[in-house]
């Protein structure tokens, strides 16, 4: 039992009980207050907070004409002078430079988990066209990436994206507008509890023309045009071809005789004679020696026609 306070009462008014009895009242109240604050603390102290954690889907946004599940088609271009690269823990086993030996008994591998940002960038040596990629990962077959997008460029620094996709298998081809490129990477965009392998990497273009030789056979006709000119003899005044010999034959002392004719005369006879020439008969038994010319000398006027 609480026990009672003892209350002196001093006569001040008419309000002087009432006072005394509004004291008598409080005072229980404050007692019972003392007990309940230790109930009221420990249910305040039981109160539980519950926390949501909210996780980001992960947005894979297709490229215009880009398609991730195609057929190979086009030709492979040649892989002579191509150098890989990744910033994958790669071992000495899993290099990158395994993924265009041409062994599927090889290959490069990320030597840990798949994580968003590793990359495999292959330097293709020169610009080239091309526009489907295969990454060809038969032998590790849980190995393909899982999500990645397919990067060009033309110096290795500006960069464009041509296709984002989901991998689904261990064979990815992935088709995209015609590239021209001296640079080819791909990037993985989710990271997965798998290695990321590849076994052959391949680009792939359009198979090019059949070259056609057209050989031009040129004909050249030469005409050979002769020209025969006619010799018209025209008669000099005074002039007479068939006169009688007259007068004194002038001293030849000192001359000098020459001709354009393929023979020459011995030396000439004294005047008035004439050189002429004529061919001797044909060889015969009696006379094997080949035919020579014969000089005849005939008398002739002063002048020759």
């Amino acid at each position: 039992m609480i026990p009672r306070k003892k209350t002196t009462y001093q006569r001040q008014g008419r309000h002087c009980w009432r006072a005394a009895a509004s004291t008598s009242f409080v005072a229980p109240l404050a007692i019972m207050a003392s007990f309940l604050a230790p109930a009221i603390s420990a249910s305040a102290a039981g109160t539980t907070t519950t926390a949501t954690t909210t996780t980001a889907a992960t947005t894979t946004t297709a490229v215009p004409g880009s398609n991730c599940s195609v057929s190979v088609s086009g030709t492979a271009l040649d892989r002579t002078g191509w150098v890989a690269s990744t910033n994958a823990p790669s071992s000495r086993a899993d290099a990158p430079a395994h993924a265009l030996d041409g062994n599927l008994t090889t290959r490069f591998s990320s030597n840990k988990y798949q994580v968003a940002g590793l990359y495999f960038d292959v330097d293709l040596g020169s610009v080239q066209a091309f526009y489907q990629l295969k990454m060809n990962v038969p032998n590790s077959p849980t190995d393909y990436a899982r999500g990645y997008s397919v990067e060009v460029s033309a110096n290795g620094t500006s960069w464009s994206t041509v296709a984002n996709c989901t991998g689904t298998a261990a064979a990815e081809v992935v088709g995209f507008p015609t590239q021209t490129a001296r640079y080819a990477k791909v990037v993985l965009t989710v990271a997965a509890p798998n290695w990321w392998s590849i076994d052959e990497f391949h680009l792939y273009g359009k198979t090019p023309a059949p070259t056609t030789t057209t050989t031009t056979t040129t004909t050249t006709t030469t005409t050979t045009t002769t020209t025969t000119t006619s010799t018209t003899t025209t008669a000099v005044p005074g002039s007479n071809c068939s006169a009688p010999m007259s007068g004194t034959a002038l001293d030849r002392t000192g001359w000098v005789a020459s001709t354009n004719a393929p023979s020459r005369p011995p030396t000439l006879p004294p005047t008035p004679w004439t050189a002429t020439t004529r061919r001797a008969s044909a060889p015969t038994n009696s006379n094997p020696r080949v035919r020579t010319s014969r000089w005849t000398w005939a008398r002739r006027g002063p002048s020759t026609c």
